[in-house]
């Protein structure tokens, strides 16, 4: 019931295209190319997926999300921690100009969910002792177009390595 209360703290009342046809396929965790206009509300769409995915399994290192840059990659960690705060869901940012080391102890906590640009997930796979991807299940390529666009292809291909 919890989960129908961020629907209505959001205001939730009628879904989106994007929303209407995005999240169930997500929910069967399906994979899923979408698109939608600015103000649509697709990263609370996905926040609110994930979310739901997670509350059937509480793993950590479950959830990547990949933005192409910092500031997409703060408005997606502001949103899933907003969505996530009643539910105990802990996230990690790892972006440019945050101190690796800083990165590195919100990653020895084990979060759920980790926000990323595929560059500084690079640096913490090569230099974080501990950390993989091994146990993630679920990637999400937040601008899949900006990420292509900036020419991230090759750091792409060592996460999903």
């Amino acid at each position: 019931m919890r989960l129908c209360e961020v629907y209505k703290s959001i205001n939730w009342n009628e879904l989106s295209k994007i929303k209407r046809e995005a999240m169930p396929l997500a929910l069967e965790s399906r994979d899923i190319i979408g698109l939608a206009e600015t103000g649509s509300k697709k990263t609370a769409a996905l926040g609110l997926t994930i979310l739901r995915l997670l509350l059937e399994n509480h793993r950590r290192f479950n959830v990547l999300i990949l933005t192409s840059t910092r500031e997409p990659a703060m408005r997606v960690h502001d949103q899933v921690t907003t969505l996530g705060s009643s539910f105990q869901i802990e996230n990690a940012v790892l972006v440019g100009c945050i101190d690796m080391m800083t990165q590195a102890v919100a990653l020895a906590k084990k979060p759920h969910i980790i926000i990323a640009t595929p560059g500084r997930i690079i640096d913490h796979l090569g230099r974080t002792r501990g950390f993989s991807l091994s146990l993630l299940k679920y990637l999400v390529l937040d601008g899949a177009d900006r990420i292509s666009n900036m020419d991230s292809e090759t750091e792409v291909d060592k996460i999903l390595e």
